[in-house]
């Protein structure tokens, strides 16, 4: 399954680059990774369309989202893989001023990661870390301490 994470705007931090870039590689092992950083909001619409085009699920980080232990994530990702439905999984962590109602009706999900709002880099690298952990649970590699 391709799990793709994009981020709006441009990262502050380089270092935040670097430890995404080292989830992505651990990722190649679980599923195919694709990362991504778009500008800005101008474009979330047209990710959006392309995502449903492509039989994408759509997973908009969102402070008003449904936030999951990671237990509960890697059920989520478990659920959402094995849904013939959706080739994809698209994920998407907005900007600094973060999405529209437009947006959040359109996607299938809104997940919050934290009831505090986060700069988007924390948000980018703790969404991946996440995404890999549960890939871990799934698999039962040891990763994860229960």
């Amino acid at each position: 399954m391709k799990v793709r994470v994009t981020k709006i705007g441009k990262p502050s931090f380089k270092e935040a680059t670097s430890w995404v870039n080292i989830y992505k590689k651990r990722l190649e092992g679980f599923c195919s990774p694709e990362f991504e950083i778009l500008k800005d909001n101008t474009d979330i619409a047209k990710l959006i369309d392309q995502c449903k085009t492509n039989s994408a699920l759509i997973v908009l980080l969102d402070e008003r989202g449904k936030i999951y232990s990671s237990e509960q994530f890697a059920t989520k990702i478990k659920e959402w893989t094995d849904n013939p439905q959706y080739k994809s999984i698209q994920f998407i962590i907005g900007g600094a001023y973060g999405f529209e109602d437009a947006h959040r009706k359109s996607a299938h999900y809104l997940w919050s990661i934290s009831k505090l709002v986060l700069q988007g880099d924390l948000a980018w690298l703790l969404t991946s870390e996440q995404i890999y952990r549960a890939y871990n649970i799934i698999k039962g590699t040891g990763y994860h301490h229960s």
